[in-house]
C-alpha cells in the first residue's frame, strides 16, 4: 500500500476524517533517521492493509506538526 503525502491542507480530510486507523509519519528531507525509517514504514503499510499510512514533511507543512508539539 502506498504512503500518502499529507499536507496542512489535506490533513483533516485524509487523517482525521479517515474511516480507517491512520499512521502518520512526520519527516524532513534533511533528517537521516526519517529516510532510514521510510522503507520500514512502506513494508509495514504493505502488510497492514486495514490501516492507512501517510507522511508529512514538517518543513513544508509546519501547521499540523506544531499542534503535536514539534
Amino acid at each position: 500500500m502506498a504512503i500518502v503525502e499529507i499536507t496542512d491542507e489535506n490533513f483533516e480530510e485524509k487523517v482525521l476524517k479517515n474511516s480507517k486507523p491512520f499512521c502518520l509519519k512526520f519527516e524532513a528531507t534533511w533528517c537521516g533517521p526519517c529516510k532510514a525509517y521510510t522503507p520500514i514504514v512502506e513494508k509495514v503499510s504493505n502488510e497492514m492493509t486495514d490501516v492507512d499510512f501517510g507522511a508529512m514533511d514538517i518543513d513544508q507543512h509546519p501547521n499540523v506538526p506544531t499542534k503535536f508539539g514539534r
